[in-house]
């Protein structure tokens, strides 16, 4: 058929038909080849599970092939097929190109030089991408997923920039006006990947369900907790500046101490966004592979649900490896079962931890994926609660949450062995952080607070005096865990 004098959009359908009506052809021939051959029973339904794929893979010719030494992670999967999708939503310059693919370590073709990739991924409606597990193929660009967008990733790499960047300062003990501008940026960008997050969850729930849940429109929006440790900080910060910058010769404070009260404000804010960071994180996992989609919305739900409008003390993950040469029913704590773990504060100030615990031996859900939740009163109503692992293999899921964070935030991760009995320490830590604030708050008001003192030194084992003492004392031991 003639397409010359077609509009481009008629072009477009034209082609669009031509693929469809291959498609239907190419299933047709192999699902009777498949029903027709001589196949063990399970063997026949794997292969007819497959033909939709096969049938797409044989019936599109306007693709760029990417050909990968080795093996693609998930991670690596949903980036080449968001940066495929971006390049036709946006006219970036090869340079923003080069830098996307450099910040996220997204693994290079080894058939085309980066510039080609380039030049060629705008040119085709299509992109298969190659592995030594086989090939994958990703579009049409017009159809793809409109979450498979940088925009809420680039958030993310941009909030753990700021983070960096804010604890060089606090590292070199130096307090200027760049600083002030770090801090507005920090909850300026808050409040960006919330709302980009927001967007992001709710058309998630639209596509998989028509409809968003009541439950998902309230959790995955901050509410005025958030916001009022947004003003806390800018406030905070703005005295530091102006009494420690501009007017230090006048300032009505003992200038030494500003950073040192400042400092707890400034962490709380980091604890939202590694909060918002945390749960896009695992958002944007689920779009690598559709078999983990529903285990980790499960997990990034239970953070939502529960912990709304919680910030983030800690995110530990251990270096030693999981002992596999056991069985579940012989695994133990000392076999490193916990994968993960999340220090945060409930809006009560309350502090948790929360273990994300392989299947080990134990009664009820401990033989499966599961959460272990505890507070300094014991274990919380939430503990040994089992996340939705129907489909999908709890070891690569755990991989694939980590992997995706790594690259995204890599800033709120710390790697440390730890075992239960450090998280008592730990939840005592964060207790004194809340008195520590409280000190802080009281050195810019200009008020005593004997109480805070008291549970400040009792939990750390000092002997602070005075508020200053206290303040000083708190951002030496908290700048430096």
């Amino acid at each position: 058929m003639d397409t010359s004098h077609n509009s481009p959009l008629e072009s477009l359908h034209q082609i669009q038909k031509e693929e469809y009506e291959r498609y239907l052809q190419n299933k047709q021939e192999y699902t009777q080849m498949i029903n027709s051959a001589e196949l063990p029973e399970d063997k026949r339904k794997e292969l007819l599970a497959g033909v939709d794929a096969v049938s797409w893979n044989n019936s599109v010719k306007d693709y760029v092939k990417l050909r990968f030494p080795g093996v693609l992670s998930p991670t690596e999967r949903y980036l080449w097929k968001s940066l495929f999708k971006y390049t036709h939503d946006y006219d970036i310059s090869f340079k923003d190109f080069k830098i996307i693919v450099e910040t996220f370590f997204i693994p290079l073709p080894e058939n085309y030089s980066l510039e080609d990739v380039y030049r060629s991924m705008p040119n085709h409606r299509w992109v298969k991408l190659q592995d030594d597990n086989g090939k994958l193929l990703c579009g049409p660009f017009e159809e793809m997923d409109g979450s498979l967008d940088f925009s809420l990733t680039r958030y993310l790499k941009q909030l753990d920039e700021l983070f960096s960047e804010l604890n060089d300062y606090f590292d070199d003990y130096h307090l200027d006006v760049r600083f002030g501008q770090l801090c507005s940026m920090l909850r300026d960008n808050l409040v960006l990947t919330n709302c980009t997050f927001s967007q992001f969850f709710i058309r998630l729930f639209i596509q998989e369900q028509g409809e968003v849940p009541e439950k998902v429109r309230t959790y995955c929006n901050p509410d005025g907790v958030t916001l009022y440790h947004s003003d806390v900080l800018m406030s905070y910060v703005g005295i530091a500046l102006f009494s420690g910058v501009m007017n230090k010769a006048d300032s009505p404070y003992d200038v030494k101490f500003l950073l040192d009260g400042v400092y707890s404000t400034v962490r709380i804010m980091q604890g939202y966004c590694a909060f918002v960071a945390f749960c896009s994180s695992l958002l944007i996992a689920t779009l690598s592979d559709l078999k983990y989609q529903d285990s980790l919305l499960d997990m990034m739900c239970f953070f939502l649900y529960n912990f709304h409008n919680s910030y983030i003390f800690r995110i530990e993950i251990p270096n030693a490896p999981l002992n596999e040469q056991k069985s579940i029913e012989e695994r133990g704590s000392e076999d490193h079962t916990t994968r993960m773990k999340i220090y945060l504060y409930d809006v009560n100030r309350v502090p948790y931890v929360v273990r994300v615990d392989m299947p080990h031996k134990g009664d009820g859900d401990e033989s499966k994926l599961h959460f272990n939740v505890e507070t300094l009163d014991g274990d919380s109503p939430l503990n040994h609660k089992a996340i939705d692992c129907v489909v999908s293999n709890p070891a690569d899921l755990l991989d694939v949450m980590i992997d995706n964070m790594r690259r995204m935030t890599p800033n709120i991760l710390s790697i440390k062995d730890s075992y239960k009995e450090d998280d008592k320490r730990m939840l005592e830590l964060m207790k004194a952080f809340n008195a520590y604030y409280d000190l802080c708050m009281a050195f810019f008001m200009k008020n005593e607070n004997q109480a805070a003192l008291e549970v400040f030194n009792s939990l750390m084992g000092t002997d602070c005096k005075t508020v200053d003492e206290g303040i000083q004392e708190g951002y030496i031991s908290f700048s430096t865990m």
